[in-house]
Order: structure tokens, then C-alpha cells, then sequence
């Protein structure tokens, strides 16, 4: 780096921009103090219990015009957005290749939506910290 400055690439040439050395020492200190207060609430519910464990899989019924007894059961789906949906926030997954799902909530009561494009009946689910739950969801395909 020469004295006058950074080449900063434009579309009509170049030019320069000032580095203040002064002020690095102090933009590094404060960006690694928030990252360590960010990470230091990783994995934590916002009231300092373990956060409660919520997995399944999630499947569109009907998947066929007519299903009788006795067909196999339809598949699960894969890249569907959840919603659970707290008393003050929301929480989105989706589900991955093999239609799974798993997510971590703090306790509490969560309405839990399919965002599929059909109309869906929103179903409550009750948590406690550090409690782990299997929830598998069915949603209307819209087959008929």
C-alpha cells in the first residue's frame, strides 16, 4: 500500500480511497467483542435454559386422486418451509432431501405451519426446555 491510498476498481478507472490506520485497532476490537457476545447465545434460550428439540418429517396426503387402504403411505417432501410460530417470534425451517425437519425453540406454545401453497390447519405444539419431540406433519396436497 503506497501513502495515497487503496486502487478501488470502478467502472471508469480507478480510484483512491484513504485507509486510517487509526481507527482499524479499534473496528477489529469492537467487531470480535460482538461476534463473541453474538456466539456466547448460541444454542441457549433467550432465558437461559437449553432450548427444546423439535424433529420429524413432513408428507402431503393425498398423493394420488384415490388412495385406498392399504396403499403405501406417501412420501415425505422435501424443501418445505415451517413455520412455528411463538408468542414473540418466529421461527422458519425447511425440510431437507429427505423431507426431515429439525429445529430448536425455547419453551413455550408454537403454532406450527406447512407454507406450502395449500390451505393448512395450523397445529399447537406445547415445548419445555431441553425437552426433544418427534412431530411428523401432514398437509392437504390438494389432490382430489
Amino acid at each position: 500500500m503506497n501513502s495515497k491510498g487503496i486502487e478501488i476498481p470502478t467502472f471508469g478507472g480507478s480510484r483512491r480511497a484513504r485507509v486510517h490506520r487509526p481507527l482499524l485497532a479499534p473496528t477489529l476490537a469492537v467487531l470480535a467483542v460482538g461476534l463473541a457476545l453474538g456466539l456466547s447465545g448460541c444454542g441457549s434460550a433467550p432465558n437461559g435454559r437449553s432450548p427444546a428439540q423439535l424433529m420429524g418429517t413432513v408428507s402431503a396426503s393425498p398423493c394420488q386422486p384415490v388412495q385406498r387402504q392399504g396403499d403405501p403411505p406417501c412420501p415425505a417432501v422435501p424443501g418445505l418451509r415451517l413455520e412455528f410460530r411463538g408468542r414473540h417470534r418466529v421461527v422458519s425451517v425447511r425440510s431437507n432431501a429427505k423431507g426431515a425437519y429439525k429445529v430448536a425453540l425455547a419453551a413455550g406454545s408454537y403454532q406450527v405451519v406447512v407454507m406450502a401453497g395449500f390451505a393448512h390447519q395450523p397445529q399447537t405444539v406445547q415445548v419445555r426446555s431441553g425437552q426433544h419431540l418427534t412431530l411428523n406433519l401432514v398437509y392437504d396436497s390438494g389432490i382430489r
